[in-house]
C-alpha cells in the first residue's frame, strides 16, 4: 500500500473500521457526507456491495441490512475487509473474493494512484491474477436483491450489460467509467428494457466544492 492503515471510529451506526489514509477523505466525502449510495438505515434487505474496498460502505449498511455480499478482489483490501468485519462482528456480511466480470475466468489485477484502488484486465499482465464471478452467479441464489453499489472501475458495464437476471435487483447505484457515451446509452437503454429508470449525475455535481 501506498499509505497507512488508520483506525476511525464512527457514531451511526457505532462501528470501527480500519482504513487507508490516503483515500480517508475520499470515502467519508463520498459515503458519509454527500451519501451517494443513500442512507445506510434505508436498506434492510440484502446488498450486494461490488468494489466493497476495505469495507467502508459494507460494514456500516451491514448493521441495518438482512445481509451483506462484499465482492472485493484485491488481496490487501480483503485483510482489511476481513479485519473490519471481525472487528465489528458483523457475521452478516459475506466475503467473496473475486472480481465481478461477464464470465469466470482468471484475470489481473492493475493497481492504480490510492491505495486499495485496482482494476481488472485481461490485457495487461501483473502479478496478481484474480479469479472472477458474475453477477447472475450470485442473483441466482437469491429471489430479490435490494441495491447493488457497483464501484468496479471500468468493468461495469461489461458485468451489467451480461447479466440476465438484472430484474432481480431493485436499485443499482454505482460509478461510470467510459469515454464514449454510446456506451452509456446502451447501459441506459438495457436498464429501461428491465424496468428501470436511469438518472445519471455528472462527476463535477458530486465533488466539486462549487456545487
Amino acid at each position: 500500500i501506498k499509505g497507512n492503515i488508520k483506525f476511525i471510529e464512527l457514531n451511526d451506526p457505532h462501528s470501527k473500521l480500519y482504513v487507508y489514509d490516503d483515500t480517508i477523505w475520499v470515502l467519508m466525502r463520498e459515503i458519509f457526507l454527500l451519501q451517494v449510495y443513500g442512507n445506510f438505515g434505508e436498506y434492510n434487505g440484502i446488498v450486494i456491495d461490488a468494489g466493497a474496498h476495505c469495507g467502508t460502505f459494507s460494514i456500516p449498511t451491514s448493521f441495518y441490512a438482512k445481509k451483506v455480499i462484499s465482492i472485493e478482489p484485491d488481496p490487501i483490501n480483503l485483510k482489511v475487509l476481513e479485519l473490519n468485519k471481525l472487528l465489528n462482528n458483523r457475521e452478516n456480511v459475506e466475503i467473496l473474493p473475486y472480481a465481478l466480470y461477464s464470465k469466470k475466468d482468471k484475470l489481473f489485477l492493475v493497481r492504480e494512484k490510492f491505495s486499495g484502488d485496482s482494476k481488472i484486465s485481461n490485457s495487461i499482465k501483473s502479478e496478481i491474477e484474480v479469479n472472477t464471478i458474475t453477477l447472475d452467479e450470485i442473483l441466482g441464489n437469491y429471489n430479490e436483491i435490494e441495491l447493488l453499489k457497483i464501484d468496479i472501475e471500468g468493468a461495469e458495464f461489461e458485468v451489467l450489460l451480461n447479466t440476465k437476471n438484472i430484474n432481480k435487483i431493485k436499485k443499482i447505484i454505482g460509478e461510470l467509467h467510459y469515454d464514449n457515451p454510446k456506451l452509456r446509452d446502451e447501459l441506459k437503454n438495457y436498464l429501461n428494457k428491465n424496468g428501470f429508470e436511469f438518472f445519471e449525475y455528472k462527476k463535477s455535481g458530486i465533488y466539486n466544492t462549487s456545487s
